[in-house]
């Protein structure tokens, strides 16, 4: 049997979702500190394929877009 790979969406992408440390700055917490983030754990899973990540903030979306350049992510753009 051959697996698929999942496809996954991020609903914001700051300190935790995103691995965001500029979001942790804010809290004094590092991101290399903590057990995990989804971003990482979805960015290490061989059946796992990140399609898309939100945020408010255009820092953050900037951020993550920037962090997943290259891995044809969408949904980084503000739709008001």
């Amino acid at each position: 049997m051959t697996k698929g790979k999942y496809k996954a969406a991020i609903i914001g992408v700051g300190f935790i979702g995103g691995a965001d440390q500029v979001s942790g700055d804010i809290l004094g917490q590092l991101v290399s500190n903590m057990d995990g983030t989804h971003y990482q754990a979805f960015d290490k899973h061989p059946c796992v394929e990140i399609v898309a990540g939100s945020s408010r903030d255009t820092g953050r979306r900037a951020r993550f877009e920037k962090k997943i350049r290259g891995k044809n992510v969408r949904g980084l753009e503000r739709n008001d």
